[in-house]
């Protein structure tokens, strides 16, 4: 019962087990996003009906390995923008006018933060490297993802599926207020984002590489700054439960 974050702690408890005890998620946090994936609501009884009466579907996971951590994700790696915007919205939280925004409008304190966080000058680029073959840009953004559902039902990766075995990337190459606005309504939509904005590709694994430190977030949760970072993937490596009607399961 819990956030995307806990039920990343779980999995990462079980260890080697992890393969063979599936897991039931309750969702109880902001975003959700693994429970939206599968389809699994808010209503906390059919959240555990779900869970005892579903039926197990495979999800793979990711590894990210940064300057000063290792670990695995379930949903995304953010670079530059996404993982500033994590931070801001950290650090507005942590005031009492922040808690209080927060509990009545989560999304609002987001949007604050993705604002002023896009308004940065001077932002930081970086190579991205997949499958040993380099993207042609150096970008100002980037999601790692190992699923579709990217914050409240967006996909910043449309072509990502839980169960690919690869690791899906959005590189954005224009830092700009504007361009991010096309991406995000790209994102709502579901839709990629024209090239003329972003680079798409996927791959078994991904390198990032900056001359200057570059802010990271792991599935919603700042991990600093590093100047390079190994994502691979895990395929099937976690069985969740979801609805039996489940679309793509």
């Amino acid at each position: 019962m819990g956030g995307d974050g806990t039920v990343r702690e779980a999995i990462d408890g079980l260890g080697p087990a992890r393969s063979t005890i599936p897991i039931g998620i309750v969702p109880m946090g902001n975003a959700n996003v693994v429970a939206r994936e599968l389809g699994i609501g808010r209503d906390v009884e059919q959240a555990i009906r779900v869970a005892i009466e579903g039926e197990p579907v495979p999800m793979d996971l990711g590894t990210v390995r940064g300057d000063d951590f290792e670990e695995i994700f379930l949903a995304v790696v953010g670079l530059g923008w996404d993982a500033h915007t994590v931070r801001l919205t950290d650090r507005m939280r942590r005031s009492r006018p922040g808690r209080v925004v927060y509990r009545l409008w989560a999304d609002g304190l987001y949007g604050v933060a993705g604002l002023t966080s896009s308004l940065r000058p001077g932002q930081e680029r970086f190579r991205v490297i997949v499958d040993h073959k380099p993207l042609p840009a150096r970008y100002c953004a980037a999601w790692f993802c190992n699923l579709r559902t990217y914050g409240k039902g967006m996909a910043v990766t449309p072509d990502a599926h839980r169960a690919s075995g690869r690791i899906h990337v959005q590189a954005r190459k224009r830092a700009s207020l504007p361009y991010l606005l096309v991406q995000l309504g790209s994102a709502l939509t579901g839709s990629r984002t024209p090239e003329f904005v972003s680079d798409f590709a996927d791959g078994l694994s991904i390198r990032m590489e900056a001359d200057e430190a570059v802010a990271v977030e792991v599935d919603g949760d700042d991990r600093g700054w590093t100047k390079t970072l190994e994502v691979g993937v895990l395929p099937a490596a976690v069985r969740v439960m979801a609805p039996p009607q489940s679309p793509d399961r």
